[in-house]
């Protein structure tokens, strides 16, 4: 619950940061933003209801998955 209730201040403001980097091409990069986030809940909403009613294992394992490449993207982005 903590880490749902968490992205409702992360996401906004993330996608705030970004949109600052790349004001020359503000709207392909909106673009983008919007494809990313579309594409990874069109891939994650499956993965997370696989188990069904019957057990939570598959959404915490697509959380925990997404966290991990959330701060995976971060440490790359640092390097450039």
């Amino acid at each position: 619950m903590v880490l749902m209730a968490s992205q409702a201040f992360i996401f906004g403001n993330a996608g705030a940061l970004a949109a600052s980097k790349a004001t020359h091409i503000a709207g392909a990069a909106a673009a983008v933003q919007g494809v990313a986030q579309s594409l990874a809940g069109a891939l994650a909403a499956p993965l997370a209801s696989a188990g069904g009613g019957a057990t939570a294992v598959p959404m915490v394992l697509v959380m925990v998955t997404g966290v991990t490449l959330s701060i995976t993207a971060l440490t790359i982005a640092k390097r450039f």
